[in-house]
């Protein structure tokens, strides 16, 4: 490429996509509308495909040292009994690297590292977007302006480029909104845990020696609020009565302030790519989270636009040979995780019975299947 990229967002896509850029010494900027570098959210899981594209540029083993490793999976019923232990270690050793949990601001710790050739302004949003055949124009909030080769779009799925090239995007509710938390870890756990309840999930995963992450995802109406005094009631009453590690949990969440909530919404069959625009991870394709890989896509996103973007001397063939690249299999992805959070949102009594024995006796290789999401970055 003779000309630059600009990068708009700083997230888990953006900051891979410019450190893999850089590595690839094409010229590249990136934006960032948060005026710094702060703690953000709880934990995440990266999948053993999201691990496989972070050794791409070096980010591995610093995730590695600073988040848990796991070879297991275990999905139980809301009192703690074993349905599925899904076991992660045939692919670990296929491809030399294993899932991880990890706080999301270690992750993000990590990619700012990788990304550290690229020039990074914060706190800078865009004001317009003007492209044509060779380029696109673009002016920023503090008035300047350039013209660049591309602008990727990774700011999340709230995209500002998303709207200010595609207009207005419905987001698709998925039924349930989710809370999430880190507190002390309890005692040992060797392996994540996801238990199932009738319309409720509670997910467990160690994301260092210490620490311990719990996600949690509850069927509601998307009409209904959640005011902050009443956040930690609405929590107790939702999950009070799971058994096996929960109660552990349960008994550091004393405030509501400890709680993150987040309605669970997908983008599906939005636009990704408009000329010399393109947009990637969330803003392009935002799923729900119940297979851990809305962020490994955004990683592999990256990681392949950038070697496309090395490989291909014109920047629309490479943009073309992207979308036919990455289009099956993050829908793919996103239908599956789709399906695995339908199942695991029965609200029926007798429903979520019928469903544990039949995943019990009967799904395990369908499951193993859905579940395990191989690397093709």
């Amino acid at each position: 490429m003779s000309a630059g990229v600009l990068i708009v967002g700083g997230g888990i896509g953006g900051l891979t996509l410019a450190a893999s850029l850089a590595r690839r010494s094409i010229e590249t900027e990136l934006i960032e509308r948060a005026p710094n570098w702060s703690a953000v959210g709880a934990g995440i899981g990266l999948g053993i495909n999201a691990m496989v594209a972070l050794r791409q540029i070096g980010a591995d083993a610093r995730v590695l040292e600073k988040g848990a490793a796991f070879q297991r999976w275990n999905l139980e019923d809301s009192k703690g009994r074993l349905i599925i232990s899904f076991d992660l270690a045939e692919a670990v050793q296929r491809a030399s690297v294993p899932a991880v949990s990890i706080h999301r601001t270690d992750l993000q710790d990590a990619l700012i590292s990788a990304a550290a050739p690229v020039p990074i302004r914060l706190g800078t949003t865009l004001e317009s977007v003007a492209a044509d055949a060779e380029g696109v124009d673009v002016r920023f909030s503090d008035g300047s302006g350039k013209r660049y080769a591309l602008l990727v779009g990774a700011d999340g799925i709230r995209s500002q480029v998303r709207d200010l090239v595609f207009g207005h995007v419905p987001l698709r509710y998925a039924g349930y909104t989710s809370f999430r938390v880190v507190v002390d870890l309890p005692r040992a756990m060797p392996h994540m845990i996801e238990m199932w309840g009738r319309g409720r999930r509670i997910g467990l995963a160690p994301i260092n020696g210490k620490k311990l992450y719990c996600y949690t995802t509850l069927s509601v109406d998307a009409a209904e609020s959640d005011p902050p005094g009443q956040r930690l009631e609405l929590f107790r009453r939702a999950y009070g009565d799971f058994g096996g590690r929960f109660p552990e949990v349960l008994a550091q969440i004393t405030s509501p302030d400890q709680l993150f909530r987040t309605d669970i919404n997908e983008i599906i069959g939005s636009p990704w790519r408009k000329g010399r625009i393109v947009l990637i991870g969330d803003a392009a394709h935002a799923m729900t989270p119940n297979l851990g890989q809305g962020g490994a896509m955004a990683i592999e996103d990256a990681i392949v636009l950038s070697r496309l973007l090395a490989e291909h001397r014109a920047v629309d063939a490479a943009l073309d040979d992207y979308l036919a690249r990455r289009l099956r299999r993050v829908t793919l992805i996103q239908n599956r995780s789709r399906s695995f959070g339908w199942l695991g949102h029965f609200r029926s009594g007798l429903a979520c019975v019928a469903r544990d024995f039949m995943l019990r006796r009967v799904a395990n290789g369908f499951l193993q299947r859905m579940v395990l999401a191989r690397a093709s970055a």
